[in-house]
């Protein structure tokens, strides 16, 4: 069955009509979905796709779905569109966990395109616990966020999470689009309570990707690559490529910092800043913990890395600068010679730095 929401009478003939959109306090959809012809449709929770795998959820230009909690996939293959001009989905609640995308299935994907826009925003910015989540549970595997083209926006003004306890997610950002978000944490992010059986699972290969011109991350706090709380996350990785732009700028003054490798053992998580007009802006960038191994950053061809210091404290790390690399910092230090400095920088590189600490360097 597919459902079709036109205008506010249309919804409540057709939300009768079909249990499924019966009650708009709490909607479980369990079929294809379009809201169009600038529809308003209003729910307190919205669960999307929990039993019933490869939906479709349109919202089209200058219609909104406005929920205080949306789950997107407890099943598989399930797909929200949310395309051009005035086309939103907007959580103006204060609930925990407000925003899901793979609430415990896999392969769900989330595309913003063409100046549409996701809000999961508390009321004056204030609520602590105003998530966004893709990969929530062990399990939650392969789900992909995409926000392409001019205009399109995604927003969230608590922690969002690439990863939190599931594999292989994504968040792409590309052609120009936009995400503002206040914490990040790619891999890893449960708590001493939520990390217990059947949760144990440590999340790894979780990725965020900011590719081409106009395409930014504004991140207003603090960004991990690969750790959580008490699970160790591994193989976790930023990539920022042919122009795009990451910058951790905090609204909170001294509330800033990236970490590369958070927890204990959390180990083989990179970043990479590659390509003209790429930056990575950020002010303190600590890469690994002490007994973590093998996180790495990575600078080429002509990609910027601009922080106020880079601090390696975990083991087996590397720092490769290769052609055109350019980077500024006032201190990359080491706290042990495993750590390797690789210099391949070729003509065109550009670097300001003072090295100081236990560094194997090659170059």
């Amino acid at each position: 069955m597919k459902i079709i929401l036109n205008n506010m009478r249309t919804v409540v003939a057709i939300a009768v009509a079909a249990c499924a959109l019966a009650n708009t306090s709490i909607v479980n959809a369990e079929n294809d979905v379009t809201i169009s012809n600038n529809t308003d449709f209003t729910a307190s929770d919205y669960h999307f796709g929990s039993f019933t795998d490869g939906l479709n959820l349109t919202i089209n230009p200058g219609s909104t779905l406005s929920i205080n909690k949306m789950f997107i996939g407890a099943s598989n293959n399930n797909t929200v569109l949310v395309s051009g001009p005035g086309a939103a989905l907007n959580s103006p609640g204060t609930a925990q966990n407000t925003f899901v995308l793979g609430y415990g299935g896999s392969n769900n994907q989330l595309m913003i395109s063409n100046g549409g826009q996701v809000n999961i925003l508390a009321p004056n910015h204030t609520e602590a616990n105003h998530d966004a989540l893709i990969g929530f549970y062990t399990g939650s595997n392969n789900n992909l966020m995409t926000v392409t083209g001019a205009g399109s926006l995604f927003e969230n003004d608590s922690t969002l999470y690439i990863g939190r306890l599931g594999n292989n997610n994504e968040l792409l950002i590309d052609n120009g689009g936009h995400v503002i978000s206040y914490n990040a944490r790619i891999g890893g992010g449960c708590t001493a309570t939520e990390c217990v059986s059947p949760n144990t699972t440590n999340p790894t290969g979780n990725s965020v990707v900011v590719n081409g011109a106009g395409s930014v991350w504004d991140i207003g706090g603090k960004l991990r690559v690969g750790g959580g709380i008490t699970t160790t996350s591994n193989n976790n990785s930023l990539s920022i490529t042919n122009g795009g732009v990451v910058n951790l700028v905090p609204s909170t003054p001294g509330y800033s910092g990236m970490w590369v490798g958070y927890d204990a053992n959390s180990s083989n998580n990179f970043v990479l800043v590659s390509g003209q007009h790429s930056q990575l802006n950020a002010q303190t960038i600590v890469v690994g913990a002490p007994s973590s191994s093998g996180n790495s950053i990575t600078v080429s061809d002509y990609g910027k890395l601009k922080a106020t210091s880079i601090n390696y404290n975990g083991i087996n790390g590397s720092l490769n600068l290769n052609h055109g690399a350019i980077i500024m910092s006032d201190v990359i230090n080491s706290t042990s010679a495993t750590n390797t400095l690789n210099l391949n920088l070729g003509s065109g590189a550009s670097y300001a730095y003072s090295l100081t600490g236990s560094w194997t360097v090659h170059a």
